[in-house]
């Protein structure tokens, strides 16, 4: 006989009790590791029946990347994934690398058939 799903009755529990959290959240509230609670919450979310659904999406303070979900007891759909802001990742990016990407424009030539004269005439 299967064992029961002991960790996901737990985190049911614990996200009915505190509301809606994201794995790292819930992996404090039950002092597991976020790997665990993360592996636990996808295979609850695989087949026919499932447990947890992405009710939102948080921004991960801190932490570059993508954002957080924010799971929730229930079968529903997921929120949709935010849009990223193309235009603000592009002028922090050159904010943030502004040097290296001048030099590099001004190592570049100017005009693209002076390497092609500079191997003909040598």
């Amino acid at each position: 006989m299967p064992r029961p799903p002991l960790l996901r009755e737990r985190i049911k529990s614990v996200i009915t009790e505190l509301g809606p959290m994201t794995v790292e959240e819930i992996a404090s509230a039950l002092g597991r590791s976020k790997i665990t609670v993360g592996s636990c919450i996808a295979s609850a979310r695989t087949g026919a029946e499932k447990h947890f659904y992405i009710k939102a999406y948080r921004r991960q303070v801190g932490r570059a990347g993508i954002a957080a979900g924010v799971y929730a007891v229930g079968s529903r759909a997921d929120a949709p994934f935010p849009e990223c802001d193309k235009k603000g990742n592009a002028a922090r990016y050159y904010q943030k690398n502004r040097a290296l990407i001048r030099l590099r424009r001004r190592a570049r030539p100017t005009n693209h058939f002076t390497s092609l004269i500079e191997q003909v005439t040598a």
